[in-house]
């Protein structure tokens, strides 16, 4: 009995042990199982990732390509009735697999319609896709008021920016708007510093955005309206990028001396008059510097005129550039320029009222090696295309006021100056890259383009 009894015991303990190893083998199975299944699905969420980027980078491509405006064979582009397409391969995705970028871009010289595919094929042999479709619109370099590569500085008391449209009026109470933007590539909150100032459009920064950091208690960010003090920071845009290209030394080697009008010469520093109203395109002069100063120192622009000045330009005390009614004024200057005539009569006087009509270029390759100063109490309409030099306007008083744009290295207000920014300028030539208008990823059965025969993708667009 005893003995029968162990046995017994020892079966029903191996009984035991079978089952907690058949039950533990089980679990083991499932577990794996489960692994495998978060492996698989975890793979398929990085390859999905990957084809997307991959897409992202045929975005690029087809970027680079408008830009560019090179659509040769030697490049890998072929040409079709409504565009062109390429593709690439993309040997760096790693761990086993292959990726391939897709890319058609339509025919348009603004506006392109830009499509990309991303295909990953897994170590597994399955192939993902992803496709991104995106319209584009060319932008303007003066689609903002004030564009500072890094710090937009504002000092004392009634300092103002707002903005109106040339094309419907005058600026004036009635036309005045809200769509001054003030916009820094910056990173830091201590480089755009706006302390009092009200700002009657929006901010864009290239970092992140600090309101105290910014504004002092009585700034205003809104509307005209608004209550003083009040700060909309709906307004505000971070992360922000334009390119910035650099401004080129324009061919002057065949233009006029203006010693064939100076009596000899190179040095504008009395009355002169440049232009031709009856002329269609510039009459293009070359001088050593600008210097005037005394009562009678007048430049006159009277005709579409482009003026490179090889040294500084210095306008001062009763010194003018006054452009008519019939004038505009391409002025190219190698070094610093300073505008601050002694009172509304003097310094810049733009009769015509638009600011593209005076169009103010600093060609130096050197940040911050030169400035741009303009100071004085009078309307000064104009455009100023400085990004490697400091802009500063001053002294406004009671009256003084820019009408126009600025790019700038640094931009500095101060003595209570305003600036209205002249909306129309937002269509002003010379570009500073591409707008995206539109961007959507094409996923449903309907709208994905068929990248596997470049024909059918054309008749697509």
């Amino acid at each position: 009995m005893k003995g029968n009894s162990m046995s017994g015991k020892r079966g029903s303990a191996m009984v035991a042990a079978i089952f907690v190893v058949v039950v533990l083998g089980l679990w083991m199975a499932a577990a794996m199982q489960s692994s495998f299944t978060e492996y698989k699905m975890s793979t398929r969420y990085l390859n999905m990732q990957n084809a997307l980027n991959l897409a992202e980078s045929g975005l690029e491509e087809g970027v680079r390509g408008f830009n560019d405006g090179s659509w040769s064979s030697a490049d890998g582009w072929i040409s079709h009735s409504n565009g062109y397409f390429k593709s690439l391969a993309a040997p760096w995705v790693g761990d086993g697999a292959t990726g391939e970028i897709k890319v058609f871009v339509s025919k348009s010289t603004t506006s392109p319609t830009i499509a990309a595919e991303g295909s990953l094929t897994g170590a597994d042999g399955r192939t993902l896709s992803r496709q991104i479709k995106v319209d584009l619109s060319s932008s303007s370099l003066f689609a903002n008021g004030l564009l500072a590569r890094r710090n937009v500085i504002m000092n004392g008391n009634g300092v103002t920016v707002d903005s109106w449209d040339s094309r419907v009026g005058n600026y004036s109470a009635a036309t005045r708007a809200s769509n001054g933007n003030v916009a820094s590539l910056a990173l830091l909150n201590t480089d755009i510093l706006l302390n009092n100032a009200d700002i009657y459009g929006y901010i864009a920064v290239g970092g992140t955005f600090n309101v105290n950091s910014s504004f002092h208690r009585n700034g205003t960010l809104g509307e005209w309206g608004d209550a003083s003090g009040s700060k909309d920071l709906t307004r505000v845009a971070e992360d922000f990028y334009a390119e910035l290209p650099p401004v080129d030394v324009p061919p002057y080697a065949g233009w006029t001396d203006v010693s064939t009008l100076n009596g000899g010469s190179s040095d504008i520093n009395g009355p002169l008059t440049l232009g031709d109203p009856l002329d269609t395109t510039p009459a293009k002069y070359q001088a050593e510097r600008i210097g005037l100063s005394g009562n009678g120192d007048n430049l006159v622009i009277d005709g579409p005129v482009a003026l490179y000045v090889r040294r500084n330009v210095s306008i001062s005390g009763k010194g003018t550039i006054r452009i008519t009614e019939n004038g505009s004024l391409e002025l190219y200057s190698a070094e610093s320029l300073s505008i601050t005539g002694n009172g509304s009569a003097y310094g810049m006087q733009n009769e015509t009222k638009k600011a593209e009509k005076f169009m103010i270029y600093n060609t130096t390759p050197y940040e911050g090696g030169t400035s741009v100063d303009v100071g004085g109490n009078g309307l000064v309409y104009a455009v100023i295309y400085a990004p490697n030099s400091n802009v500063h306007l001053h002294g406004g008083g009671s009256g003084g006021a820019v009408h126009g744009a600025i790019v700038g290295l640094e931009i500095t207000l101060s003595g209570g100056y305003e600036f209205h920014y002249d909306e129309a300028l937002a269509d002003l030539g010379g570009g500073s890259g591409l707008n995206i208008d539109f961007w959507r990823e094409l996923k449903a059965v309907g709208e994905r383009l068929p990248f596997g025969d470049p024909t059918l993708l054309n008749n697509s667009f």
